[in-house]
C-alpha cells in the first residue's frame, strides 16, 4: 500500500489516491463522523460520573468511522463484538509487538511464538472480510456499467473510488485495493484514537480551556443543528486546542526515512540506504521552537510570527506527508465537539499526569481514565 510503496509505484498510487481526499468527498464524511460520535456519547453517558478508560472506547469509535468511510460498511464496533473487530485489534497489537520484540523481527523466529497462530487466523479473517466486500462492490459497479446507468451519486467510500478508474486514472487490482484499504484503516484508527484520548485529557486537565471551547461550540452548533463542514470551519479556538494537543502529544511520536542519496547534514555524512529517525515528540518539546514547551498554550498557534514549517509536523511533512490529514482533522473536530457539547470532562485525580509509551503510536501506559458528566 501507499505507506510502504516507494519510487514510481508510490508516485503513481499517491497521485491516484489524491482524488479520494478531495474536499467535496471529505465534506460528505462529516455526517458519518457525527453519527458515530452520537454512539460514542451514548456509551460515555452510560457510565456518567464513573471513571472510564477512554483510549479503547475511542478506538472502537475510530474503527466504526474508518470502516464506513473506507468500505461503506457499518460494523457497529462500538455496540457489538465481532470476529472482524477482534481480528483488527489482534493484528494491530501483534504488529506493534513485532516492531519492539527481537523474536518478532524475523519471520522465521516469529513462527515459533504464541502470537503467530493468532496473527495468521486474524489475517485470514481480515482478508476474507475485506475481499468479499471488494468483490461485491466491484460486481455492483460492473452491473451498473453494463446497464448503461450513471454511477450512483452520494457519498463515495475509498473503496468506491479505487474501483472507478474514471476517478483514479488507473485500474486497481483487487489485491492492490485490499492493500490500500487496509493501509487507510490501520493508519487511520489507532492514530486518531490516540489524538482523541489526549485532547480529552487536556480538556480535563485545563478546565478553563475546556470552558472556552464549550462556549464556542454552543455558539456555533445550537442544539439540534447537524454538524457540517461550515460548522467545523467556524470552530477556530477548537482548532488551536487540537493543534496544541497534537504538539504536546503527537499520535506518531517519531518517523523514519530511508536516505536515497548521500547527504551531508551539519557536517555529518549520511550514506545512501541509511535510515534516519525524526524525533517528532522531542522536536515538539524543543524550547527553541516552542517557548515554555510543557505549558498547554493553544494561543501559541495564533501567532503570525514565522516558524520553521518543519518544526511542527504531526502529520509528517514533504511529499510523503499524511494524505489523510484533512480527513483526520475533520473527524477530530466533529467527535470532540460532539462529546464536549454533551459532556463535561473531568480527571478523577486532578494531579494525574499520564506516563507515556512512545512506540509507533503514542499511548498512555496505564490507560487514560476520565470522568464524563452529562450537561
Amino acid at each position: 500500500g501507499i505507506l510502504l510503496d516507494h519510487g514510481n509505484s508510490w508516485f503513481t498510487n499517491r497521485r491516484a489516491l489524491t482524488g479520494a481526499f478531495h474536499f467535496k468527498i471529505l465534506d460528505s464524511y462529516v455526517p458519518v463522523f457525527e453519527e458515530q460520535a452520537n454512539v460514542l456519547v451514548r456509551k460515555l453517558l452510560e457510565s456518567a460520573g464513573q471513571p472510564v478508560d477512554i483510549f479503547p472506547i475511542a478506538k472502537l469509535y475510530t474503527l466504526d468511522v474508518i470502516l464506513e468511510t473506507s468500505m461503506g460498511v457499518q460494523c457497529q464496533a462500538q455496540i457489538k463484538d465481532s470476529a472482524y473487530v477482534r481480528a483488527v485489534s489482534d493484528l494491530s497489537h501483534i504488529t506493534f509487538w513485532r516492531m519492539y520484540n527481537p523474536l518478532g523481527y524475523s519471520d522465521w523466529t516469529f513462527r515459533w511464538t504464541k502470537h503467530y497462530p493468532v496473527y495468521q487466523k486474524s489475517l485470514q479473517i481480515n482478508k476474507e472480510f475485506t475481499t468479499s466486500i471488494i468483490r461485491k462492490r466491484r460486481t455492483e459497479l460492473l452491473a451498473t456499467a453494463s446497464n448503461a446507468e450513471k454511477p450512483e451519486k452520494g457519498r463515495l467510500s475509498l473503496l468506491d473510488i479505487l474501483l472507478r478508474s474514471d476517478l483514479t486514472g488507473r485500474q486497481f487490482t483487487d489485491q492492490e485495493i485490499y492493500s490500500q484499504v487496509n493501509n487507510f484503516m490501520f493508519a487511520g484508527h489507532d492514530t486518531t484514537s490516540s489524538a482523541i484520548t489526549f485532547i480529552l485529557y487536556s480538556w480535563a486537565k485545563y478546565p478553563a480551556v475546556q470552558q472556552r471551547v464549550y462556549e464556542e461550540i454552543i455558539a456555533e452548533i445550537p442544539t439540534g443543528k447537524p454538524i457540517d463542514q461550515q460548522c467545523i470551519n467556524n470552530l477556530k479556538y477548537l482548532e488551536l486546542v487540537i493543534k496544541e494537543s497534537l504538539r504536546i502529544f503527537p499520535p506518531v511520536p517519531y518517523y523514519s526515512r530511508a536516505i536515497d542519496k548521500e547527504v551531508i547534514l551539519n557536517g555529518i555524512r549520511m550514506l545512501k540506504g541509511s535510515s534516519v529517525i525524526i524525533g517528532l515528540y522531542m522536536m515538539h518539546h524543543n524550547p527553541d521552537y516552542f517557548p515554555q514547551p510543557e505549558l498547554f498554550l493553544p494561543e501559541r498557534f495564533e501567532q503570525v510570527e514565522p516558524r520553521n514549517p518543519f518544526s511542527y509536523i504531526p502529520f509528517s511533512a514533504g511529499s510523503r506527508n499524511c494524505i489523510g490529514q484533512k480527513f483526520a482533522l475533520n473527524e477530530l473536530k466533529t467527535v470532540v465537539a460532539k462529546v464536549l457539547r454533551e459532556c463535561k470532562v473531568e480527571l478523577p485525580d486532578p494531579d494525574f499526569e499520564p506516563k507515556l509509551k512512545l512506540e509507533l503510536i503514542l499511548k498512555p501506559v496505564d490507560g487514560m481514565h476520565l470522568r464524563f458528566i452529562a450537561r
